[in-house]
């Protein structure tokens, strides 16, 4: 019943969770549909964006990710 729910107002309104990265040098930017952090490491992290699931960045060091799935949107 509750999944039902979830589905319905993941059609009408959508779900969105906005994100902040913090930390001396950390930075997350678009590429494409995926997201690259710089989190420290010796290399950037990429990461891909699931079906149904829009990341869209703000700045640097904010970014939001919007979907109709509750589960996949975290």
């Amino acid at each position: 019943r509750t999944l039902v729910a979830n589905m319905i107002t993941g059609v009408t309104t959508g779900y969105v969770k906005a994100l902040e990265i913090s930390g001396v040098g950390y930075r997350v930017q678009a590429k494409g549909s995926n997201l690259e952090f710089a989190l420290g490491y010796s290399h950037p992290i990429l990461i891909e964006a699931p079906e149904g699931i829009t990341f869209k960045v703000e700045s640097p060091t904010k970014l939001s990710v919007e979907g109709i799935d509750k589960q996949k949107v975290g």
